[in-house]
């Protein structure tokens, strides 16, 4: 009988599979290593703070929908958040649980609270994506004889003893999932001792279906270029992340003030992202503006809910040596200069490099990948 193809929602994507149906027998899907299709049935634990705005946040409800896709059973421990509802619309479920306390005392009785939620889910596997609950999760998961993941999502602060050995909780999975070749780096210069040879790199993976460019109208473009309060003359840069200092906020700042001193016009620096409390960091960046005179450059206009509105809505994103206000200010004055050729040839280049490597089905599968191993289920 001749093969079928047919579509399964991984999540934001239909991706093809060729073969019978779930339930019809062993099947591949497209871009994804066979053995993911023995995880039908499988319960993994994902635990994670809180479900808002972030890239561990977005790779969680993105993994939940893989793992749904492929008939097991995704669960999520955490807070809560504005992504749940997404999660929960991809086939995950929402199991409320303290993730987010720091507190020791708290967390010695979320090892139990998260060991009888294991029980009752009859869960076989536990991911942890953040340091904290990764704490509560390795003391659970070694009760329980259950396989231990962690995904080191980047470069942690903290430099004294008690903190690397409080980040190396991150290094200590039965798998390390690395989200870049940077922090498998980092991890095997600052916990070599704990992630031995455990460590696999697997990138953050965009929804390239979502992110396309043909998908987003001219009039969610325009709505949202309103909404920050940029002039239709005006060339977008977009810094999209977080409020947190490693993310690069003050180096933007400097970068377009010294732009602004050469003379280039007509710019809108926008900073679109959460600050999750972090009230000094907000002031500090609002003084600094202040202080370059940039209060008609730099906006902050916080969570952004449409990104590939955002991302069509801006000029320019660069590459350049990190915490270098006058290279980023130099690249940045190169990318507005382009002419459109040249700047759609420049896209379409970016856009083959992100689908060959970091796409969200690359991802999904990879992961999925690592759950089989460790179940050590045959394809």
């Amino acid at each position: 009988m001749a093969a079928s193809i047919w579509q399964i929602p991984v999540g934001g994507l239909r991706v093809l599979a060729e073969g019978p149906r779930p339930g019809e027998g062993t099947h591949a899907l497209s871009g994804f290593p066979a053995e993911v299709g023995a995880l039908a049935g499988a319960r993994i634990l994902q635990i994670i703070p809180e479900l808002d705005a972030g890239g561990a946040e977005r790779t969680t409800v993105d993994v939940a929908g893989g793992l749904a896709a492929v008939g097991a059973r995704a669960l999520v421990a955490t807070e809560g958040g504005r992504l749940v509802g997404e999660l929960q619309a991809k086939g995950g479920h929402w199991l409320r649980f303290p993730a987010a306390s720091k507190n020791p005392a708290v967390m010695a009785v979320n090892v139990l609270r998260l060991m009888a939620l294991c029980r009752r889910e009859n869960v076989q596997i536990i991911h942890a994506r953040s340091r904290a609950p990764a704490w509560v999760a390795l003391g659970a998961a070694r009760r329980l004889g259950l396989p231990f993941v962690t995904t080191y999502h980047g470069s942690y602060s903290g430099r004294t003893g008690v903190k690397v050995l409080y980040n190396s909780v991150m290094a200590r999975g039965d798998a390390v999932i690395a989200n870049s070749h940077y922090t498998a780096d980092l991890i095997h210069r600052l916990h070599a001792e704990q992630a031995g040879d455990r460590v696999r790199v697997i990138h953050r993976g965009t929804d390239l279906a979502v992110f396309n460019p043909v998908a987003v109208g001219a009039t969610r473009v325009e709505a949202l270029r309103r909404s920050w309060n940029v002039a239709p003359h005006e060339r977008v840069i977009l810094l999209a992340a977080r409020l947190t200092a490693w993310k690069g906020h003050r180096v933007l700042i400097e970068a377009a003030a010294q732009m602004r001193d050469r003379g280039v016009p007509d710019l809108a620096v926008v900073l679109a992202g959460d600050p999750q409390g972090r009230a000094a960091y907000e002031r500090e960046l609002d003084a600094l503006i202040a202080a370059r005179g940039l209060g008609g450059i730099v906006r902050r206009v916080g969570h952004c809910a449409d990104m590939p509105a955002a991302f069509r809505a801006a000029s320019a994103v660069w590459r350049v040596p990190p915490g270098d206000p006058a290279a980023l200010a130099a690249a940045l004055t190169e990318a507005l200069s382009l002419g459109a050729s040249a700047r759609d040839a420049l896209g379409r280049r970016s856009r083959a490099h992100v689908e060959a490597h970091f796409s969200l089905e690359r991802m999904v599968g990879d992961t999925l990948a690592v759950y089989a191993g460790l179940l050590g289920r045959p394809a």
